[in-house]
């Protein structure tokens, strides 16, 4: 996680900063006061973007073309078993479908409006970031990593839209092992 905080106000938001870091229990923690009729889910739009380049589209959201990676957020358990998903799981769906959802505003400090609104009512929090000081940004510890002045951190925004099951087409359950058959890890050449 990455927390920003600003001088001006008395809380900071901690941004994902990868998929692994949006658990199951955050989910269900964020969709709890959600009700859906069956043959419905509820789907978390999950953008990757640089800090630098979120607070750049900000003022100019025409150049905002990010990476979306839709994560199941919330589904009955009857309807999970018919489209063998679980919750936190990637899922496939075509962009047309995520497009004619509806939106379902989860009030979040990492929603596009709240860490916009969070950012815009702090301008020297903005101008440190354009100039690529990351003194009130910490990069939790358990990433083992620090903030290189060169490059601006990864966060991760969310939306929420609730789809039909039917347009939901396959998924990725969440770690689980993968071994690739194509993969030499032999150091013999043979």
């Amino acid at each position: 996680m990455l927390l920003v905080k600003s001088e001006k106000k008395s809380y900071g938001i901690k941004f994902p900063t990868s998929i692994d870091e949006i658990t199951p229990e955050y989910l269900k923690q964020l969709t709890d006061n959600v009700s859906l009729v069956d043959k419905y889910a509820i789907v978390a739009l999950c953008a990757r973007t640089k800090i630098f380049d979120f607070v750049t589209m900000i003022n100019n959201p025409k150049n905002s073309d990010l990476s979306i990676t839709p994560i199941l957020a919330k589904i009955s358990d009857e309807d999970a078993k018919t489209i063998h998903a679980e919750i936190g799981s990637k899922i496939f769906i075509d962009r047309s479908s995520l497009e004619r959802g509806n939106h379902v505003s989860i009030n979040t400090g990492v929603s596009t409006n709240n860490a916009a609104n969070y950012f815009k009512q702090d301008p020297e929090l903005i101008k440190s970031i354009y100039n690529k000081d990351y003194t009130g940004i910490v990069i939790d510890k358990k990433m083992n990593n620090g903030l290189v002045k060169s490059n601006s951190p990864e966060i991760i925004i969310m939306e929420f839209k609730i789809v039909p099951i039917c347009d939901i087409k396959g998924s990725i359950k969440r770690n689980v092992a993968f071994i690739d058959p194509f993969l030499n890890k032999d150091t013999d050449n043979n």
